[in-house]
C-alpha cells in the first residue's frame, strides 16, 4: 500500500495483510497523517494496482463534518439591480 501526501509529494509504502470479511477484504494499520491534508492511497497486488482512492484526514467529527468549517463568510448585499432595455 502506498499512501501520498498531496501537499508534499511525499509517498510512504506500508507492508499490510488485509482479512478476508465476508465479500470484501479490511486491513487495520495505524497511520500518522496531518489534519486538514488530502492524501491518495494505492494498494497492491504485486505489481498489479487492486485499489486506489483518495482519503481526507479531518478532526471534525462526520456528524457535525463541514467542508467550511470556520473559513466561511456570508456575502450580504441588498440585490439590487437595474435592467435597461
Amino acid at each position: 500500500m502506498v499512501i501520498t501526501d498531496e501537499a508534499e509529494n511525499t509517498s510512504v509504502t506500508i507492508s499490510i495483510t488485509p482479512t478476508i470479511v465476508s465479500y470484501y477484504l479490511s486491513i487495520t494499520e495505524t497511520l500518522t497523517l496531518i489534519d486538514g491534508r488530502d492524501y491518495t492511497i494505492t494498494i497492491y497486488n504485486g505489481a498489479d494496482i487492486v485499489y486506489k482512492d483518495k482519503i481526507f484526514c479531518t478532526s471534525q467529527s462526520a456528524e457535525t463534518y463541514s467542508i467550511n468549517n470556520g473559513e466561511y463568510t456570508e456575502n450580504t448585499t441588498n440585490n439590487e439591480f437595474v435592467i435597461i432595455s
